[in-house]
């Protein structure tokens, strides 16, 4: 990791990860939102998996699995409509 791009970044480190008495902290931008949504399916999904895989000792009913589903296509509608589809206009002359 000799690259000067990365080594240039190191001085900096400090500005987005710190460790506060609760935990790491990181900077980031207003965007997470997208990253929110992934991360939250992702482990709701697993657990809908996790729940069928121990039917006979989950207590989930109908209803609720019903909620989730709803929710997790939810989820994959705000996740479709995130995506960008085409480059924008001008693109090389913002490119930095």
């Amino acid at each position: 990791v000799d690259a000067p791009e990365f080594t240039r970044h190191i001085p900096r480190i400090e500005d987005y990860l710190w460790l506060a008495e609760d935990g790491m902290k990181m900077q980031g931008n207003n965007g997470s939102m997208l990253w929110d949504t992934c991360f939250a399916t992702h482990a709701v999904a697993n657990a809908v998996v996790a729940a069928k895989a121990k039917r006979s000792k989950a207590n989930l009913k109908t209803p609720d699995l019903d909620r989730v589903y709803n929710s997790l296509i939810d989820c994959s509608g705000f996740v479709d409509v995130m995506q960008i589809r085409k480059d924008p206009e001008e693109r090389e002359k913002f490119f930095r």
